[in-house]
């Protein structure tokens, strides 16, 4: 019908946006980096920065396949994923991968709700905004239960204790790296 884009073309050219949008927040991370500035470094944040850099590199896969389904979060793993500098041919087929379940997942769930409420496309909408907040508490719920049963110690807690492991073995590696230099 008129004014109604094809499912065929719809998937690939979101797939292809969704991979353009994050190698420009890798491109970004990587020019900017986890410690351009003073805050970077510092508190929570630098304890924040730390973490992402220690996710990213641990489970890079898990992340870029998660965080492509959750707003704002896909932004950060990418912006982690170019601070951590890693290399390129591992991060485009882990966003291309993401992209493509994404975006056929979102054509496939508009033509469901195309074709249910083709006749009365307001009713579509009056539908899927309570369906989304319930799949989204539902989720919420699922995921703070998992949290609750993860131990004594709070997620906050295991990151930092994480992260300073990994920020010893990151400044070793630094040092490493600086001494390299000097003696060539």
């Amino acid at each position: 019908p008129a004014g109604v884009p094809a499912q065929t073309s719809s998937g690939p050219v979101a797939a292809v946006g969704a991979v353009a949008g994050d190698s420009a927040c890798v491109a970004i991370g990587r020019a900017v980096g986890p410690e351009r500035w003073g805050w970077q470094r510092r508190g929570r944040v630098g304890r924040a920065i730390a973490r992402a850099r220690a996710l990213v590199l641990r489970r890079p896969a898990t992340l870029v396949l998660t965080a492509r389904y959750i707003p704002f979060a896909r932004i950060a793993v990418n912006l982690s994923f170019g601070a951590a500098r890693l290399p390129w041919r591992r991060f485009l087929p882990l966003s291309a991968l993401a992209g493509t379940a994404w975006a056929l997942y979102n054509v496939a769930i508009g033509a469901l709700f195309g074709a249910v409420f083709a006749d009365t496309p307001w009713l579509g909408i009056v539908v899927s905004v309570p369906v989304a907040i319930a799949a989204g508490a539902g989720i919420d719920l699922l995921l703070g239960r998992r949290a609750a049963y993860a131990g004594d110690m709070s997620s906050d807690d295991k990151a930092t204790a994480a992260s300073d492991e990994t920020k010893r073995k990151f400044r070793e590696a630094l040092e490493r790296k600086k001494q390299n230099t000097q003696n060539r």
